[in-house]
């Protein structure tokens, strides 16, 4: 698979890993991009960290690496927007980082 992705693709990944950290409490059809993640699905600080996980994991792109952390992981749509700009970010050389 190519790093570009169209942003329903990246919806669908963070999704499936919300799913996995909370699943129990939410199905897919009770989530939408203004599904907030602290107040909607009651998530706690271990769950979103498990989260960050999951979307290294399953997207390849980290919401940790975004500026503002707490929007980022403030509603799904955020999350999702955040995610489809880092991974489809042009690559940065090591020489152009220094």
């Amino acid at each position: 698979m190519s790093k570009a992705s169209n942003v329903a693709q990246t919806e669908h990944e963070f999704i499936d890993a919300l799913l996995s950290v909370v699943g129990g409490r939410v199905s897919r059809a009770g989530i939408t991009r203004g599904t907030r993640l602290v107040d909607d699905l009651a998530m706690t600080s271990i769950e979103l960290l498990q989260l960050i996980l999951a979307c290294e994991r399953e997207i390849g792109a980290s919401p940790a690496d975004n500026d503002d952390l707490a929007e980022t992981l403030s509603t799904v749509g955020a999350a999702v927007d955040a995610l489809h700009r880092l991974r489809n970010a042009p690559a940065v050389a090591a020489s152009d980082a220094i």
